[in-house]
């Protein structure tokens, strides 16, 4: 495939820091409107200031996920489940799960995560949850099961983030094992190619040298041709 036919990217510089803050701003404010609007709005029991603060923190929260991802997901995680216990919110966590990516994808790799049974756990979780039967209705079971939900959903972002982080990390290692080969076998070459005119000038300048040392007294002019070599072949060879 000729360099015509790849793909071009969206980007080709790629997003900058606060583009990428502002892109999860707008998805902040997405979630916020198809998931927090219709019970704010109808939750008229609850102070107006305390129901719209809890919005604006989400967007705030989720906007900072890149910058601070652990202060912003645990601060999204205690208040989404206090939201969860207050009827303002009507989702599993996903604001929570959103945040938790970058989380997973920068934290430190410990020398055993058991990221395989986590994620098994959490699929099986959300599809006993899903064949399980509609949610109850109670407001307190509601949360509850919305909450067990949301830690499902948690687990899956986990995984897929460290998985994530995994792969870009063993391409970061294979791009860089790659490069450093390729600078080995170019110094190689060098090498190679340094011997090369190394051996042929000094070849070159014994011959000569010798030549010029057994007609040096019979035929002077001869011995100055050679003396003439030796200087041109040291020079080219240097150069």
């Amino acid at each position: 495939m000729d360099s015509g036919q790849l793909p071009q990217p969206v980007s080709p510089r790629g997003l900058r820091r606060g583009e990428l803050a502002a892109l999860d701003g707008l998805a902040a404010v997405g979630y916020v409107v198809v998931f927090l609007a219709g019970p704010l709005l109808a939750a008229s029991h609850r102070p107006e200031w305390l129901r719209w603060t809890a919005a604006v923190a989400v967007v705030a929260l989720v906007t900072a996920r890149r910058r601070w991802p652990l202060p912003a997901f645990l601060l999204l995680l205690g208040g989404s489940l206090w939201c969860l216990s207050a009827g303002l919110m009507r989702d599993p966590l996903l604001a929570a799960g959103y945040t938790l990516y970058p989380l997973a994808l920068s934290a430190p790799r410990r020398r055993w995560e058991p990221r395989a049974a986590l994620g098994v756990i959490s699929v099986l979780a959300v599809t006993l949850a899903t064949v399980g039967g509609p949610a109850p209705q109670d407001s307190g079971t509601w949360a509850v099961w919305m909450a067990f939900l949301g830690c499902a959903l948690l687990g899956g972002v986990w995984t897929v983030g460290r998985a994530v982080g995994d792969r870009r990390a063993h391409v970061r290692y294979t791009t860089q094992l790659l490069a450093d080969r390729a600078v080995a076998d170019e110094r190689l070459r060098i090498a190679r190619e340094l011997h090369d005119v190394v051996s042929h000038t000094l070849s070159v300048i014994g011959v000569k040298a010798a030549i010029a040392h057994h007609v040096a007294d019979v035929r002077p002019d001869e011995a100055r041709d050679a003396l003439g070599v030796i200087e041109r072949t040291s020079r080219d060879a240097l150069t």
